[in-house]
């Protein structure tokens, strides 16, 4: 009668340390990548947030295009925008630690041109000039130099609407145009 058992264990003792080598291997390259190359997701975490802002003004930009659209003249505030969204919202502070524990600010009931997101990582600005609606998503508190900031536009002349993302950082936020 024959025993494999002992055949069992010479075959895993010689399969075992190699597949171990390569496992701690492939660990430990992993381990100096990120400790000495790491990853880089603060940008990716900027950019998240000029998505945000980029949602925000593409809102409002909507918002204010059906606000003209019924009543044939610019929105002003966050009021004539709160008619056409199902609601305007805001942080009452820049600091997007309190933003993420409070309750946001309910803003469609008030007539503000100013007001935080709701992340609170942007000032968001509401103007109406020669005939357009402007929005301007500038980054504050602590990415206010390292954030990206966003901008838009609807002209009641020509129907066009535009949103203009920033790829250089910091609060100078170019300023959306729709004249053409």
């Amino acid at each position: 009668m024959r025993n494999n058992s002992g055949f069992k264990k010479d075959v895993l003792f010689i399969i075992l340390p190699p597949t171990l080598i390569v496992i701690l291997s492939i660990l430990s390259f992993l381990y100096v990548s990120i400790a000495f190359f790491p990853p880089r997701y603060p940008h990716h975490k900027l950019l998240a947030k000029r998505k945000e802002a980029v949602s925000n003004i593409s809102t409002s930009l909507k918002a204010a295009e059906a606000y003209y659209r019924e009543y044939g003249k610019l929105a002003n505030s966050t009021r004539d925008l709160g008619e056409y969204v199902s609601s305007i919202w805001g942080c009452k502070t820049n600091d997007p630690r309190i933003c993420l524990k409070s309750a946001n600010e309910y803003y469609s009931a008030l007539e503000l041109t100013k007001w935080y997101s709701p992340e609170g990582n942007h000032e968001i600005e509401m103007k109406s000039v020669n005939d357009q609606n402007i929005f301007v998503a500038t980054p504050i508190g602590k990415i206010k130099k390292k954030g990206y900031g966003v901008s838009g536009c609807f002209n009641s002349k020509n129907g066009k609407t535009k949103i203009l993302e920033m790829y250089t950082k910091g609060p100078n936020v170019e300023i959306a145009n729709c004249d053409d």
